[in-house]
């Protein structure tokens, strides 16, 4: 019966060894690519929100973090390795509304902070919205709105007939936008236009101004070129405008 011990043990050894073996066989990393095209959609424009469309290799949901310096946005993931088989899918990340220009997206794997390893790298072109062109306005004046379905033009006077001017914008998401007059550090003008067709059958239009110069604002639909004019005379601080039922849908 001595005799039978060692060998017992050896078969003890090797079942433990393959067992390890096998888990390790089907231990995998995590996996985060760019797919092609690597956003959605796949055209970007500046008047509507772009994602990252990714192609992610896992066991459990990975939390993808963006961070953005300048025209670079960086997609930060940490790799951990599944205790089994992972599944392939594809998922899509919010980077927000973006504007005009070229971008470089990375997929970066940050397991070790100090030295982030680029698993994938893009790059991809958000265009411009070309509005047409305001009738009366100073072109390059419009403020485009809605994927281009609205064109807000502003004009703005200070001592009638001695100093006057056409508001330059600044688009800040598919809704909204601002406008300054005399500075580019400073802004005069905020507007959106909000779809509320689900709610009254309406577009509305809203604006707040920090002024007492005299504003006259021009808003187009560009798909039913129907028109609404808002002013907010000398003098007086800028009055909120709140306009719930402006243009018709759809």
């Amino acid at each position: 019966m001595r005799q039978l011990v060692p060998p017992l043990r050896s078969l003890v050894l090797i079942c433990l060894c393959q067992v390890v073996i096998a888990a390790a066989a089907h231990a995998q990393a995590v996996n985060v690519t760019l797919n092609d095209p690597p956003t959605s959609p796949a055209q970007p424009t500046a008047d509507l929100p772009v994602s990252a469309s990714v192609h992610i290799v896992a066991c459990e949901e990975i939390p993808i973090a963006v961070e953005r310096a300048g025209q670079v946005i960086n997609l930060r993931y940490l790799n951990n390795n599944c205790p089994v088989l992972p599944l392939a899918s594809d998922s899509t990340v919010p980077l927000g509304t973006l504007a005009a220009g070229t971008y470089t997206l990375r997929v970066l794997e940050v397991s070790d902070p100090a030295n982030p390893r680029v698993d994938d790298e893009a790059i991809f072109t958000v265009a411009a919205v070309a509005c047409p062109a305001p009738p009366g306005g100073a072109p390059g004046s419009e403020l485009c709105l809605r994927n281009g379905r609205f064109s807000v033009v502003v004009e703005w006077t200070y001592n009638p007939g001695l100093v006057h001017g056409s508001g330059v914008p600044v688009k800040l998401t598919s809704d909204s936008g601002a406008f300054w007059f005399f500075s580019d550090t400073n802004y005069e003008l905020m507007v959106k236009a909000l779809d509320a067709c689900s709610f009254n059958g309406r577009f509305w239009f809203f604006a707040a101004g920090l002024t007492d110069v005299g504003v006259d604002i021009t808003v187009i639909d560009n798909v039913t070129r129907a028109q609404k004019h808002y002013s907010n005379p000398i003098g007086r601080p800028f009055q909120p405008i709140t306009d719930t039922s402006a243009f018709a849908c759809p």
